[in-house]
């Protein structure tokens, strides 16, 4: 695995919020399994170098890989992605694949929310076009430089609080 800052602009990236936050310990079993299966893939030429890390206090699980420019990762490939993820969740009783997908700031603490969820922090003021939210459809390390995380007024998920909060 690398550094983050030698994979370039072009690595595929994969942002998944953790519903609830990992421990450390976990952090650590969770990245082990994921770097274990792309040290593999990177044997057999089906991808590239790459990085893998768990941030925001294990809220947010991202890695990001030098794609095969011959060939992208295939299904099956993906498919023992999730099979690994699918035993994480179920090793440590969290979410994953089916965490909520929107992953917002209120407070000081990040949490992955439905739509039913954002909708009941708009209504209860926690939560605003001004607070902070991940972009987790960020598919190139680019777009992660760029910011992954920004203001929800600069997301798609501007009108849908706009709408929330006028309701």
């Amino acid at each position: 695995m690398q550094d983050l800052e030698q994979l370039s602009d072009d690595a595929v990236v994969n942002l998944y919020p953790i519903e609830p936050a990992l421990d450390d310990a976990q952090q650590v079993d969770l990245v082990a399994a994921l770097e274990k299966l792309f040290t593999q893939f990177e044997r057999e030429s089906s991808a590239g170098p790459g990085h893998i890390a768990c941030l925001e206090n294990g809220r947010v699980l991202m890695f990001a890989y030098e794609e095969n420019p011959q060939e992208a990762l295939s299904g099956c490939r993906k498919d023992k992605i999730a099979k690994v993820l699918l035993h994480i969740e179920e090793k440590f009783d969290i979410q994953i694949l089916n965490a909520p997908p929107m992953l917002v700031k209120v407070g000081e603490e990040w949490q992955a929310c439905h739509r039913a969820g954002l909708k009941e922090l708009v209504a209860a003021a926690q939560l605003d076009v001004q607070s902070l939210a991940y972009d987790t459809r960020c598919d190139r390390l680019a777009d992660w430089r760029d910011g992954a995380v920004k203001p929800i007024a600069d997301m798609w998920m501007a009108p849908i609080v706009e709408r929330m909060a006028s309701a």
